[in-house]
């Protein structure tokens, strides 16, 4: 009899087993890619509340954030929660920026049950002051299926390598900078300002270097033309605050 009760319990499995839905990766990563692109068109119309409904709102959650002079890492949705919504705060101030669209391109992806991840370039266009702009980074995203649906629980972005003569002179302006040479290091950014004026980073380097010489004012304001070409620069936000917040106590 345990013998027979064994054999049913068997054939119970394997009919259930194959009586379950096939998964159709093809389905689920159209659904994947929606969940993908929704972050960035929400954040683009800076919708908070669509930016909050794409994410696993748990613990574990997690956003690392990099670019150059930058690092951070918000853990827990109460973090990220409260990165979302000083984004957004500050996306209110800007009069400058105007058109934002936000593009993923180069896409590799993989799902697997009811987990999924993506890398892909991650870029920004938009208008300031009639000119057209873009800057890119890469995307490293993890998603879980959430009631269903798919929802960020870990999402990376991370500053692409500097080429060419641009990323040259900046090495060379931050060598100056380790050494001390602050006067020099000026002079070697705002070489590369003339040469670039279109990149974010070198405005970011210059105002850096104007910092460390106590010309605080000429900072703020290279900082500012730092936003103008990249309104997600965050390293560049919060060291206006710390100008700001210098220049109010002197």
């Amino acid at each position: 009899m345990k013998r027979y009760l064994l054999l049913f319990s068997a054939f119970i499995l394997i009919a259930g087993t194959s009586c379950k839905e096939k998964i159709d990766i093809e389905k689920e990563k159209e659904a994947v890619l929606k969940a993908l692109h929704e972050e960035g068109d929400a954040f683009a119309a800076n919708d908070i509340e669509r930016i909050f409904a794409v994410h696993v709102q748990d613990s574990l959650a997690t956003r690392l954030e990099q670019a150059p002079g930058y690092f951070q890492i918000f853990k827990g949705w109460n973090e990220i929660k409260e990165m979302y919504e000083s984004y957004s705060a500050e996306n209110l101030k800007d009069t400058v920026s105007v058109n934002k669209r936000n593009l993923k391109e180069n896409i590799i992806m993989k799902v697997t049950g009811t987990s999924a991840w993506v890398i892909c370039d991650n870029i920004w266009k938009y208008e300031a002051n009639g000119k057209p702009y873009e800057w890119s980074n890469t995307q490293i995203a993890f998603f879980e299926k959430d009631n269903g649906e798919w929802k960020y629980s870990f999402d990376a972005f991370i500053s692409k390598p500097e080429t060419g003569a641009e990323a040259r002179l900046n090495l060379l302006g931050y060598s100056l900078l380790e050494k001390g040479q602050i006067k020099d290091a000026i002079t070697i950014f705002k070489v590369n300002i003339d040469e670039n004026p279109l990149s974010s980073n070198v405005y970011d380097s210059y105002a850096e270097a104007l910092m460390k010489d106590g010309q605080n004012e000429l900072a703020i304001k290279n900082y500012k033309l730092s936003i103008e070409l990249d309104s997600t620069n965050i390293n560049a936000k919060e060291q206006i605050r710390i100008l700001e917040s210098r220049l109010k106590t002197n």
